[in-house]
């Protein structure tokens, strides 16, 4: 339950927690900058959280729900959000599924 995350999280310590968030989020940019569907100012930052809105139709975000990805559709934007749960497996599963719809 929550006093069990907190726990596990506290473990983990924050430092380690901040640097695996930063390497999730490097690599969702870099892969969805290579699949242009990044705004340019989301792509010219420097730093970027772990949630992206990326460009996509009702086609790409109805394939992603069906794919059991986890994401909201925003307007004409997809919002698809990574945590110390996912894996860089899991972004790489989430870019091959976009980069067949390409």
């Amino acid at each position: 339950s929550l006093q069990f995350s907190l726990d596990f999280l506290k473990t983990i310590g924050l430092n380690t927690i901040e640097a695996y968030l930063y390497e999730l989020s490097k690599k969702a940019k870099a892969n969805f900058m290579e699949l242009g569907l990044l705004e340019g100012t989301v792509a010219t930052r420097e730093l970027h959280s772990t949630i992206f809105n990326i460009k996509a139709n009702q086609q790409v975000f109805d394939k992603l729900l069906q794919e059991n990805v986890v994401c909201a559709q925003r307007g004409d934007r997809i919002r698809l959000s990574f945590h110390i749960y996912n894996t860089i497996d899991e972004i790489e599963a989430v870019t091959d599924i976009l980069k067949k719809l390409k």
